[in-house]
């Protein structure tokens, strides 16, 4: 019911919004974007930041698959921050994905990729990054089974909504026309049923978002294989 009363993620609002932001951060004309918003200050997320320094020293390489990156904004935020030798790759709808290609066209950036598949065929990554994106998405968990399947040896979950009691359930996120105007189905997970969708991986770590509402509470975990 909620995706029947809501606009949808393929929205064009959306994708003109995030296009439009991202292009003024890899211009150098805004210092940072987050959801389509440019802001004139860095909001850091210190604890995404330290779960990514964490598995580069474990592994001692990083390769990213940010699972729905946008056009790179946790790429943009953690590159003059994190040192050392990683690459990162973007899984996106596929519309997101080709505005993507050609925003960082000719500039050192990230690779764009429109499905897992295509991603795991050119690149071999040590980490998935899921940050704000599962509850965004119709099959939440199918896609958490691909990409366990996968064999991918870290995960960050990491933006994600999450109830200690009640069931994973579905609402419609309005978003404030400021930003752009959508009706947005969205989930809140039952946390044990998140986690245990993980199932061959181990919890290392959680951590609460810096950005997201407090009801419900938006939490991170950093995952292992086991």
């Amino acid at each position: 019911m909620a995706r029947a009363a809501s606009d949808g993620w393929q929205s064009g609002a959306i994708l003109e919004a995030v296009t439009a932001s991202a292009a003024r951060v890899i211009k150098g004309e805004a210092r940072y974007e987050r959801d389509g918003v440019c802001f004139d200050e860095v909001h850091h997320h210190w604890a995404l930041l330290a779960s990514l320094q964490r598995v580069l020293l474990a592994a001692g390489k990083l390769g990213v698959m940010d699972f729905g990156g946008g056009m790179g904004t946790t790429y943009n935020y953690v590159r003059p921050l994190l040192p050392g030798d990683w690459r990162w790759s973007i899984v996106e709808q596929p519309a997101f994905a080709e505005a993507g290609r050609a925003a960082w066209a000719g500039r050192d950036g990230p690779q764009f990729f429109d499905d897992i598949t295509a991603c795991l065929a050119t690149t071999t990554p040590n980490l998935v990054l899921l940050s704000g994106v599962l509850q965004c998405l119709e099959h939440p968990w199918t896609i958490v089974d691909e990409l366990a399947a996968a064999g991918i040896e870290w995960v960050i979950v990491d933006r994600t909504p999450v109830v200690d009691d009640g069931p994973t359930r579905a609402f419609v996120q309005v978003v404030p026309p400021s930003i752009y105007p959508a009706r947005l189905p969205t989930w809140v997970f039952n946390e044990r049923e998140l986690l245990d969708a993980f199932r061959v991986y181990e919890t290392v770590y959680e951590f609460t978002s810096p950005f997201d509402p407090e009801s419900p509470p938006h939490k991170g975990f950093l995952l292992r294989r086991m």
